[in-house]
């Protein structure tokens, strides 16, 4: 959304970042729907999912988690929708750091390595970065000669979100569900549910937290536009924002108000 200076909440999608907040959080369904489908994996229950997730010490660089999804098993998985692609370099550091902050939250002090869980990171991304025309790439730890690292629990996949296929098969038809605008083209009933936490049968925002983010926003603009261009309404909107504990890279994209102005209104709230 970064650059768009009137943004109606009829063109968002599940894949915006101002909605996954409200359109995930808690939503144990949809989580082990995207990803049972996009790791072809039935075995996999997802007992709790929380959207904003910060992990990561106070000593070092942290994250913010789009949706983290904890397993039957204590395994976490980590769904991020990454809307650009900033090359392989940002995109495995930023894989390969979150999947170690995940290992390590796994373990309390004094455990053994050998007993950490599984840690997953899916990033769905709007192209196919890896330009072979496939569904999804899942990548673990090899050797030289290709031979997977034996005991690694760290798997990275790369969601093509631009997949489509003929015969629409099922991660076919979740791909095109998060990039869809209008409840009544959304092909399955977890995605629509999702996307109805958003725009909700009668316009409105069903969930607190989203009424927090969106509605209120909508309420400073006019004919359902949200405007953003005076540089008060834009902190206020920021402020807004912060409150609902949005990330500031979120923020700035939604305000155009640079990071560290928006972390010193963060010091502030």
């Amino acid at each position: 959304m970064n650059g768009r200076h009137n943004i109606r909440v009829s063109d968002l999608c599940l894949a915006d970042d101002i909605c996954i907040p409200i359109a995930f959080e808690g939503d144990t369904e949809a989580a082990q729907y995207i990803v049972r489908t996009i790791l072809s994996r039935d075995d996999i229950i997802v007992e709790k999912v929380e959207t904003q997730k910060r992990t990561g010490s106070i000593a070092s660089r942290s994250a913010v988690l789009d949706i983290l999804a904890h397993d039957s098993n204590g395994n976490l998985i980590d769904i991020e929708i990454q809307r650009a692609f900033h090359g392989w370099d940002d995109l495995a550091g930023r894989a390969e750091s979150y999947a170690s902050l995940l290992l390590l939250s796994t373990l309390e002090k004094g455990t053994e390595y050998r007993n950490a869980k599984e840690a997953i990171i899916i990033f769905i991304m709007d192209s196919d970065a890896a330009g072979e025309g496939r569904p999804t790439y899942i990548y673990r730890m090899r050797d030289e000669n290709g031979n997977g690292l034996k005991g690694s629990r760290m798997t990275i996949v790369l969601a093509n979100g631009s997949y489509r296929d003929t015969i629409e098969t099922e991660i076919s038809r979740l791909y095109s569900d998060l990039y869809e605008t209008e409840l009544e083209k959304m092909r399955s009933p977890e995605m629509r549910k999702c996307l109805g936490k958003v725009k909700g049968e009668d316009g409105m925002l069903s969930t607190e937290r989203g009424y927090s983010v969106i509605e209120r926003i909508k309420a400073e603009g006019r004919n359902e536009g949200i405007l953003i261009g005076e540089k008060k309404n834009s902190r206020q909107i920021a402020v807004k924002m912060i409150a609902a504990g949005l990330p500031s890279s979120t923020i700035s994209g939604f305000t155009e108000i640079p990071i560290s102005e928006i972390e010193e209104l963060r010091k502030d709230s």
